[in-house]
């Protein structure tokens, strides 16, 4: 960690209950982290959303409320982290949720201070910001707290009322299939409804809905029926329950579960990010779905967005390309017309020493073809010369050295193209030279 961040205050934690404040390489943190943190008031962090008078937008905050925090400051805060059972409240079997939140610790006369058992005292001993030169650190800003602690934390969560009930009773597959039991003994044999086969868990408390499907989803499984008693029994069933056909989710939001959810690779440079994703790609083309590696390339999601926008930018400049090799070829046509006209009498010339109009035809079409080939041949070295001091500059700002780039086979087109334009364009001037009277052709001047 000290390898990509600066200690610019205190020390680095030496015990499980001591944690640091991550900021920003520029020495400033949002509002949101420093509301988190305890250092904005809820009302206060808040009332920055309210609009203004006339409705156009968020209201600015007072000059007095952006200031500088002094280190120390941040070194004497103190953080109260609960568990479980502290925060999570078994309810009566009748209530809609096992369980009720009641983590709320707000305002002057809020008890913070753990007891044993109850949770783990924080204490911030030390403030990192990222070095300069880089962009990613392992961690993210705001309190970070050890390894260790999380350990502990989730190995207490695991002993806790909530997560037992997530393990051992949330799962209520059987009592839903006993509801369709219910319901197929009003129904035809034909028409009455298979028995769920996926697990179904259900929410422990209204404040982990987030990590759930609403029943409503449920509810739509059974089909509308006149029987009253019946639709009553669905209705209360499902009623205000939330449900999930995986139980992960909520068992991490309860930290009661160890599994890893993320693992992050930053590679040194881009061909180590190649070679890492060539690697993912042969274990997940060598092994069995359930063994597969999902991932997120989130850099080359990043220049795939780039690439976008500079293939759009590529097509307009392609369009004014177009453009101007129409105005050249035209500028060719002019060009050799204009050598006909200047060389008809050497034209009279060769046609009265036997040479055939094919022959003069082909006089003029060799030249177009030689002058559409060094064109071509010129331009294509032009870029790749320019193409190095232009990759160095890039490389410099952007960290990118192969953003300019033409490759050879490419330049080979482009100087077909060169040479088929030329061509083209020299057609006309020379069929109409081929055409002259030798005798009018050598009276010229």
């Amino acid at each position: 960690m000290l390898s990509q961040y600066d200690l610019v205050a205190g020390e680095f934690p030496k015990s499980e209950s001591e944690c640091v404040i991550v900021i920003g390489s520029d020495n400033t943190a949002i509002d949101l982290l420093m509301a988190q943190l305890g250092f904005i008031e809820e009302t206060k962090f808040l009332s920055y959303f309210d609009l203004g008078t006339d409705g156009s937008g968020v209201a600015d905050k007072a000059p007095e409320e952006s200031k500088l925090i002094p280190y120390q400051t941040l070194l004497d805060k103190e953080y109260s982290l609960y568990y479980n059972n502290e925060v999570y409240k078994e309810n009566d079997p009748a209530e809609t949720y096992p369980f009720s939140y009641v983590g709320e610790r707000t305002g002057e006369n809020a008890n913070l201070n753990v007891a044993e058992g109850e949770g783990v005292k924080l204490k911030v001993k030390g403030i990192l910001k990222l070095k300069q030169g880089l962009d990613f650190g392992c961690l993210q800003k705001g309190l970070n707290v050890t390894e260790a602690l999380a350990e502990s934390f989730v190995r207490a969560n695991k002993n806790s009322a909530i997560v037992k009930w997530v393990n051992e009773k949330s799962n209520i597959r059987n009592a839903v299939n006993e509801l369709i039991s219910q319901y197929n003994q009003m129904l035809p044999e034909d028409q009455r409804l298979s028995p769920i086969e996926t697990d179904i868990y259900r929410s422990p408390a209204q404040h982990l809905n987030d990590n759930y499907v609403s029943g409503e989803i449920m509810r739509n499984y059974f089909p509308s029926s006149d029987n009253s008693a019946l639709s009553s029994i669905i209705e209360n069933f499902l009623k205000d329950k939330y449900f999930n056909v995986s139980v992960d989710k909520a068992l991490q939001a309860l930290s009661g579960s160890d599994k890893v959810r993320t693992i992050s690779f930053y590679p040194a440079d881009f061909d180590m990010k190649a070679k890492t994703l060539e690697y993912l790609d042969a274990w997940n083309n060598s092994h069995e779905t359930a063994q597969k590696v999902t991932y997120t390339d989130t850099v080359g999601t990043m220049m795939s967005m780039v690439q976008t926008m500079l293939n759009a930018v590529t097509y307009v400049l392609v369009a004014f390309t177009a453009i101007s090799l129409v105005v050249s070829s035209v500028m060719i046509g002019i060009i050799t017309y204009v050598s006909v006209v200047e060389r008809t009498k050497e034209i009279g010339v060769l046609r009265s020493l036997g040479a055939r109009k094919k022959d003069i035809r082909h006089l003029f079409n060799a030249e177009t073809f030689l002058i559409g080939l060094f064109a071509g041949a010129f331009g294509v070295a032009v870029t790749y010369l320019l193409s190095l001091p232009i990759n160095l500059l890039l490389k410099h700002f952007t960290g990118i050295s192969s953003l300019a780039a033409l490759p050879l086979w490419q330049g080979v087109i482009m100087i077909a193209v060169s040479v088929s334009l030329t061509l083209i364009s020299g057609l006309i001037p020379a069929s109409s030279v081929a055409k002259k009277d030798p005798v009018v052709a050598l009276r010229t001047e």
